[in-house]
């Protein structure tokens, strides 16, 4: 008997809980259906809010340009100059998210492991559907200005962005069988793509349909910005519904069992004839004397680590897309329209997204099984590192002709994608144990987006001045990241849950 609800599995008598408990063997072989079973219904709902997230997350780096236009134009009438005079500002308000995602990922990652993945599945999208509401209809009130209330709604925002990932994680890793465990963590991963894609191309549908006005007023780019965020409100209101409604994982339960039976049992210390599972009362009672284990010390590190580098760069350069765009001169002249420099900024970004960063998510889905989690990172790693290497080595040739920088930015997206963008998100949904997964996926996700706090906050806004060794800085953070999957991380491939957290 398997129950949706854990104050369901509190209110059975304690006879009952031998029939609800799973054995280890079953869980090996069976998260919930039959060994053909691919459940694509928790792919559609886990992935339709990377999607969201992504879309969310990235599309930033396209409308500030247009907020800037719109509330701080150049005094002689052309191109804003904000981001050149204000870096620091522009830094902030792309890091107010991560500042958000920290909270929400260790919040919900603590939260989902404690109540149970169903019962705050849903409550991070809540978060976003209003703090989405609040970016669309802000203003300036008083000594408030418009930017203010941003960083305000985007950190909220971040926070329901920040708890999807160690929920979506763990409830797809729990619900994997072994052997497509992998492709399904990816594939709900690689809607991140999917939402990066959908930014570009909804900005370039409102920029082209508000073409005549913003020819006419710049200003009239304060229609095309609030329209392009608005336009999540409608599917995440329908993911909404789904994700209130989804039952437990059968993991889960088994582990909520077993606690229930170590507090009803009520032991002695004499009573030692009593054997539950030693393992789990000596090991896991807390996650203090768990974390004191060497190997789950290194692998934590490890995932944490990882993480924190691959979002220095991977925020660093994603989200400052736009000011690198300009930088290498990819607009025409001096003399074209705000509306062109607008539309190449998001032709610039829908190319790299079309030619990179989506074929790099796929690729990791189709291969992620075949050649396992390990390699795939440790050749992201090091190809993005050579790629940047080149580019800060010879950025005085390359950034002269925007067609090969294009090109080598492109192969950089599309290594972080087929590479350590989706493994560093996979992995920690795996290496550890059903009582801490989430708490676990969670801090590891958080140290990411404190690595993307320092990449975009720190570092980038010295790009426009040092962009050589910007670059270089970002190429030896990816070294490091191979060096660390090399030594500490195991490959998990055809292992069970189960086998990785003994």
């Amino acid at each position: 008997m398997i129950t949706n609800n854990y104050v369901e599995l509190e209110n059975q008598s304690f006879e009952d809980y031998n029939e609800i408990v799973i054995e280890e063997g079953e869980l090996r072989q069976l998260p919930d259906e039959t060994d053909h079973y691919f459940d694509w219904q928790t792919i559609a709902i886990a992935g339709a809010g990377f999607a969201i997230d992504a879309y969310d997350i990235f599309v930033i780096g396209i409308i500030l340009p247009m907020i800037y236009q719109v509330y701080y134009p150049d005094v002689n009438q052309g191109p804003t100059q904000f981001i050149s005079q204000h870096p620091w500002w522009d830094a902030s308000l792309k890091t107010t998210t991560h500042l958000g995602n920290i909270v929400g990922q260790i919040g919900f990652g603590y939260l989902a492991d404690k109540l149970g993945r169903s019962v705050v599945y849903g409550d991070e999208m809540i978060i976003v559907l209003i703090s989405t509401l609040g970016c669309t209809f802000i203003s300036s009130i008083g000594n408030i200005n418009i930017l203010h209330w941003l960083t305000f709604w985007r950190f909220i925002m971040g926070i329901g962005m920040g708890g999807d990932y160690p929920q979506s994680a763990t409830i797809t890793s729990e619900r994997s069988l072994t052997h497509q465990r992998g492709m399904m963590i990816a594939s709900v991963f690689s809607m991140q793509g999917i939402g990066i894609l959908l930014g570009s191309l909804i900005s370039l549908i409102t920029l082209t349909l508000f073409k005549q006005s913003v020819l006419m007023n710049p200003k009239n780019l304060d229609y095309v910005w609030r329209i392009i965020i608005f336009l999540t409100v409608i599917p995440s209101t329908v993911l909404l519904y789904f994700r209130m409604n989804m039952t437990e994982s059968k993991r889960f339960q088994n582990e909520q069992v077993q606690n229930i039976k170590l507090e009803s049992l009520n032991v002695d210390q004499d009573d030692t004839q009593i054997e539950l599972d030693a393992n789990f009362i000596e090991n896991y009672s807390s996650f203090t004397n768990w974390f004191k284990i060497k190997k789950n010390q290194t692998r934590l590190i490890a995932c944490c680590y990882n993480w924190f580098v691959l979002d220095i760069a991977w925020y660093g350069l994603t989200l400052n897309q736009s000011k690198i765009l300009f930088q290498i001169g990819l607009h025409k002249s001096v003399h074209e329209s705000i509306y062109e420099q607008q539309l190449e900024i998001v032709i610039g970004g829908l190319v790299i997204a079309l030619m990179g960063t989506v074929p790099g998510y796929y690729f990791t889905v189709y291969y992620i099984e075949k050649l396992g989690r390990k390699p795939i990172q440790i050749i992201g790693f090091l190809v993005i590192s050579i790629v940047l290497l080149i580019l800060s080595l010879f950025w005085n040739t390359i950034h002269n002709s925007p067609i090969l920088f294009v090109t080598l930015f492109t192969i950089s997206q599309f290594f972080f994608n087929f590479g350590p963008n989706v493994t560093t998100f996979i992995y920690p949904s795996e290496l550890f144990p059903t009582l801490y997964r989430s708490t676990c996926h969670g801090i590891s996700g958080a140290f990411g987006k404190f690595g993307a706090i320092v990449g975009v906050l720190l570092i980038n806004p010295f790009f426009n001045t040092h962009p050589s060794l910007v670059l270089f800085i970002y190429s030896m953070f990816m070294f490091s990241g191979s060096l660390v999957t090399m030594i500490y991380l195991p490959e998990t491939k055809n292992k069970s849950l189960e086998e990785l957290s003994e």
